[in-house]
């Protein structure tokens, strides 16, 4: 007998609704499963498949759960097993972004004491099979302040508000994968259903099905089966360290001719190189008084790898190859004392991203350089520091999504893939609802993030149905601001994508969204503050699934529009303590017939009405807000939630 790995010692089961158990056993026989005082029994199939529903139970634990095969006496034993609160966790980066990634918010968590076995999280292992799994291999993990280093730090923070206002435990079954599009998390069934996917997606389908595509993809010898496998097809190892031969570490090397790079920062935005390796070099004064003493060098996450040296000689290193595990994780190194001599010192650095992304991250308190012991005496390393290519790969990626075929085995932008991979085999655990934190890969051009309502929609729609648990609550994040600050910018793409989330939580049952225009950073797609987006998911939870009502779900949204005075009234649901600004009052844009848009410059509330007039616009008949990839708007409501950004006629 066995059953599926969600079943697995330190399970959490969701309390309160009917629990599906499943696994294999003896063909055409009886199977008794027994949990916290329940039973249920059912019968496994003729190739020995089963499926038994436990009634519902209450919150508590450990206990045991128990799986029996009555005619041959056959069982398997769960322990440590609590019931209370399920949710799924999904999407894209932001959401696989590690809690570890945030030093900061790392220390945050750790410093609240909360009960690890309380929080409990089960990561689902990438895979990018074109077959349809049923199994995946991984185990519950309690909080730990091992363990959660690991955890996605968005679900992470969810599950722990959850936890501080229900008190009981909470499970998060974590499954994403960077830089995928929302066509590949959804069914084949509902994709066909798509008029604007359903030829390539047959398209696909045709080339996959030929002798010819499946020799060329030499399937059997280069699908990735993990990781590193994947970094391998894709990534660009590093061809080794040619800079240090040219003297780009060393004091007295004329960087005046390098390009300025913002640090913390990325180098991809700021024109530095692409994936591969750059050197930065930042020149310091050092005191006196340090001479002869070992300094910390603290440089913040760097991606991926870096060896880092001070006056010419190597302080410190973090990975080699296709290591990504120290991705934005904080360098700490030291400096040895017989190097520290007072005067003009350099510290250079040579990153290597061998794919994704480039970039030296952090909070500007994380880029300091002080004695041992003396941290108050520090040196910042926030600034404009010098900056040259090593080697420039351009931008690597898995092939993105796009025609028939760029598709296939291997290729996470496949249509249908992770579902078929990494969503199939957990349904249908019983859980009470799904987050979602992804847009990013469908934003890259206005008519895809216009498509995206629908897609989204039906991706929704999809969970639901094979899931069979009714229009489970599905709460998504909508996208943070990123790029350069603008007031307005009409080409964005990620204004109409946040439009299209906005849209598909007003027309989708049971479902609304996190909005967080106000805590991205513009020079990184993965800003640090998860906290922030974790715990207004985590509102729109206590408020819409717990009915707690003295909990506000979120900030302002656009309930209807009026002509009024020659200008237009916007009425705004969840205006809680009543519209207000926390800073100027931009972002607002009026366009009459001939469909251009000019600044408002009558901004004006009312409890929870906004009324916009511009002396150019004589007839407005549409408003924009915050219609930008980086927008600048500060409207929002009493209890500080951002109003989401929006388009009204």
């Amino acid at each position: 007998m066995k059953l599926s790995n969600l079943f697995s010692d330190g399970a959490v089961l969701q309390r309160g609704m009917p629990v599906p158990v499943w696994g294999t056993t003896t063909p055409d026989s009886v199977v008794k499963i027994t949990c916290a005082g329940k039973s249920a029994l059912g019968a496994s199939s003729s190739t020995g498949e089963f499926l038994v529903r436990l009634p519902e139970l209450p919150a508590g634990g450990p206990y045991e759960l128990v799986a029996e095969t009555v005619s041959n006496g056959e069982r398997v034993v769960v322990h440590d097993v609590l019931v209370g609160e399920v949710w799924l966790a999904s999407g894209q980066s932001n959401m696989e972004f590690r809690i570890a990634s945030s030093p900061a918010q790392y220390r945050e968590f750790c410093s609240l004491k909360t009960e690890p076995s309380a929080l409990r999280m089960i990561t689902v292992p990438k895979s990018v099979t074109t077959a349809q799994q049923r199994e995946f291999s991984a185990g519950w993990l309690s909080a730990t302040e091992q363990n959660a280093a690991a955890f996605s730090a968005v679900a992470l923070w969810f599950a722990n508000r959850l936890h501080e206002k229900l008190n009981v435990p909470v499970g998060i079954i974590h499954s994403s994968w960077g830089g995928t599009f929302a066509e590949a998390w959804t069914s084949r069934s509902t994709l066909m259903r798509n008029p604007g996917i359903r030829n390539t997606l047959l398209e696909y389908e045709s080339l996959l099905s030929s002798c010819e595509a499946w020799k060329k993809a030499d399937f059997f010898h280069e699908l990735p089966s993990s990781q590193l496998d994947f970094f391998r097809k894709y990534g660009k190892a590093d061809p080794g360290n040619a800079g240090v031969g040219k003297g780009w570490a060393e004091k007295e090397f004329d960087d005046s001719s390098w390009k300025p790079l913002q640090v913390p920062g990325n180098w991809m935005i700021q024109g530095i190189a692409g994936n591969g390796a750059i050197w930065a070099r930042f020149s310091v004064e050092i005191p006196e008084s340090w001479s002869g003493r070992p300094l910390h060098l603290k440089l913040g996450g760097i991606d991926k790898q870096d060896i880092t040296y001070f006056n010419g000689h190597e302080v410190g290193r973090s990975g080699e190859g296709f290591d990504d595990t120290f991705w934005n994780i904080p360098r700490d190194y030291t400096v040895p004392a017989d190097l520290v001599k007072a005067g003009r010192a350099v510290i250079a650095v040579r990153a290597y991203s061998f794919l994704y992304d480039g970039a030296i991250n952090g909070l500007p308190e994380m880029f300091a350089l002080y004695p041992d012991g003396c941290e108050s005496e520090s040196i910042p390393l926030v600034g404009c520091w010098k900056a040259a290519a090593e080697i420039d790969y351009g931008k690597l990626l898995f092939p993105a999504r796009g025609g028939a075929a760029m598709q296939g085995p291997g290729n996470p932008n496949t249509y249908s893939i992770l579902f078929d991979a990494m969503i199939r085999p957990l349904i249908p655990y019983a859980m009470r609802g799904a987050i979602w934190y992804q847009g990013e890969t469908n934003a890259h051009s206005i008519p895809e993030s216009v498509a995206y309502e629908r897609i989204m929609a039906d991706l929704i729609d999809d969970w639901r149905f094979y899931w069979g648990q009714g229009d489970f609550p599905f709460y998504l994040v909508q996208l943070a601001n990123f790029r350069t600050p603008s007031e307005y910018d009409e080409e964005s793409t990620w204004a109409p994508l946040r439009e299209s989330q906005r849209f598909v939580c007003e027309k989708v049952p049971n479902t609304a969204m996190a909005v967080t225009t106000d805590c991205g950073e513009s020079l990184d797609i993965h800003p640090k503050d998860k906290r922030t987006v974790g715990e207004r998911l985590a509102a729109q939870a206590l408020y819409n699934t717990y009915h707690c009502c003295d909990v506000v779900p979120g900030g302002p949204l656009p309930r209807e529009i009026r002509r009024e005075n020659g200008g237009l009234c916007i009425l705004f649901d969840h205006a809680d303590g009543g519209l207000q600004f926390h800073g100027a009052r931009d972002g607002f844009f009026l366009a009459g017939n001939d469909g251009v848009f000019r600044k408002a410059e009558t901004v004006e509330t009312d409890g929870s009405s906004l009324f916009l007039r511009c002396k150019e616009v004589l007839c407005p008949v549409r408003v924009r807000y915050n219609w930008a990839d980086n927008p600048v708007g500060t409207l929002c409501n009493g209890a500080g939630f951002p109003a989401s950004p929006f388009e009204m006629k």
